[in-house]
């Protein structure tokens, strides 16, 4: 028994110490970052874009790895089962981690369990974008129309579950109109039949909408956020437009194998957060695109991603979305 005790406590204190070794000699070689998305969709762009700026601060090259489908599924499993050393690191929109343990019954990863979160790297707020050829210059324009021509007003997300069904979704239920949902494939073809008329209106950050808006084909009535967004300062918040209980906040975050060592998540947050407020990156990839960046604590990130899951709860649950 003795033996055994001392054979454990040796075990252990192995353990301990290679995972010091670990952390200390951090990096040691390329980073991977995988991208949920495919290869030039905006978190691709800014994840590439990050890129250089991370490498900088990390001595180490930072790799961009796209593992596109299944609704974020497949990047997410393989980055939960890769080893938790630091060296693959997943760039999560909130879907992962938040709303997709509300949506499938099983999945291949457990969103608490299996990973460990870094940091958010940005907030930006979902807004509610029309085609121009609805009679609506407003939030309250917009209902009053759907609650004169029922069946007449269709969204469309970028497919079941995403954000912008669930803020449609939260729309509705707010509003009490019912725009029908057709969900796309992404957020190109959305934008497509948007100006063409097909669909009436979707949701959607205003950086997408922007080039639609400008050209005078979309509207762009309200946007999530305390604040104006900085792209599109004459469109009203939900709240100064009537609809104070529309909350409809997004993310992006970093989070690695659950079991990565602590000084490594340390580590990179730091580096991370650097990069965010490093004015050559700032302005030319979040400003322009209307994010927010954060990089704030693991701690912090772990209390956002629990508070989004409570914030879509009760409308996924409401509006009986299921993905399987």
């Amino acid at each position: 028994m003795k033996l055994f005790r001392l054979a454990a406590v040796a075990a252990a204190v192995f353990v301990l110490c290679s995972l010091q070794a670990l952390a200390q000699s951090y990096p040691a070689r390329p980073v991977k970052i995988v991208v949920t998305f495919a290869a030039g969709g905006t978190a691709d762009i800014f994840a590439r874009s990050m890129a250089p700026f991370l490498s900088a601060e990390l001595g180490q090259p930072v790799i961009v790895e796209n593992k596109p489908g299944a609704g974020n599924i497949i990047a997410a499993e393989y980055v939960a089962r890769s080893p938790a050393d630091g060296y693959t690191l997943l760039l999560a929109p909130d879907p992962v981690l938040a709303t997709n343990p509300l949506l499938y019954s099983k999945l291949p990863y457990d969103a608490v369990k299996d990973f460990a979160p870094v940091t958010m790297l940005v907030r930006f707020g979902l807004g509610i974008v029309i085609s121009t050829a609805v009679p609506a210059n407003s939030l309250q324009e917009l209902v009053a129309y759907a609650r004169a021509n029922p069946g007449k007003l269709n969204y469309g997300s970028f497919g079941p579950g995403t954000a912008p069904h669930l803020v449609m979704e939260l729309f509705n239920s707010v509003a009490g109109v019912n725009i029908v949902h057709v969900p796309y494939k992404g957020v190109a073809p959305v934008l497509t039949d948007l100006i063409a008329g097909v669909v009436q209106a979707s949701s959607m950050s205003p950086g997408p909408a922007t080039p639609g808006v400008k050209s005078g084909r979309l509207r762009m009535l309200a946007v999530d956020g305390s604040k104006r967004s900085t792209l599109m300062p004459d469109v009203p918040t939900y709240a100064e437009s009537g609809f104070p209980a529309m909350q409809a906040p997004a993310w992006w975050g970093i989070v690695a194998p659950a079991a990565t060592p602590r000084a490594v998540i340390d580590r990179l947050q730091r580096d991370i957060a650097r990069v965010l407020k490093n004015p050559a990156f700032y302005e030319a990839n979040a400003v322009r695109q209307g994010y927010e960046p954060v990089g704030g604590t693991p701690e912090e990130f772990a209390a956002a991603i629990r508070d989004t899951t409570a914030l879509w709860a009760p409308i996924i649950k409401g509006a009986n979305i299921r993905l399987d």
